[in-house]
């Protein structure tokens, strides 16, 4: 009987020593800091706004993220600033192929890839700066997609076909 509940103590204890290293190992991944640099800056041709493009590193589980945003021009990346939240970008993404952003005009943005696997796009900015919330600009920007191909924009991975 000793012997039986001994056994059955030792599986127990084996059982849990296995959920909190499986655990730890799963919540790790989630538990590293993402890391975020500005990779690319590009006035509009009137000089009153920049799109910055963003790039996110989350550490060897993850791919990299690019997320773009319009801002006023010359303000400073800062992963905090309410400017640079996340629901604040125009587009996100990653598996980039021929990727290119273009001011076709000064309140006209185009964004051309070949391939590309888009999260979150929006057409429309409109003119807001944190140092003076309250100014009321009437300066609207439009972003369009525009890909290089005329058939799938997804890689053949990202499609699931390899």
């Amino acid at each position: 009987m000793r012997s039986r509940v001994a056994k059955m103590s030792y599986q127990r204890f084996g059982v849990a020593i296995v959920a909190i290293l499986s655990s730890l190992s799963m919540s790790a991944c989630g538990l590293s800091e993402w890391e975020y640099e500005e990779t690319n800056r590009v006035s509009s041709p009137d000089q009153v706004v920049d799109v910055v493009t963003i790039r996110g590193n989350g550490g060897a589980t993850t791919g990299l993220v690019y997320r773009m945003f319009i801002v006023p021009r010359g303000l400073k990346f800062d992963k905090d600033a309410t400017s640079f939240e996340r629901q604040r970008a125009i587009f996100s993404g990653d598996h980039f192929e021929d990727f290119k952003i273009e001011w076709r005009e000064p309140k006209l943005l185009e964004i051309h890839y070949r391939q590309a696997r888009i999260f979150g796009f929006r057409n429309y900015w409109r003119y807001w700066n944190p140092a003076s919330p309250d100014e009321n600009r009437n300066y609207v920007v439009e972003v369009k997609l525009a890909p290089l191909t005329e058939g799938s924009a997804l890689s053949e991975e990202d499609r699931g076909v390899n």
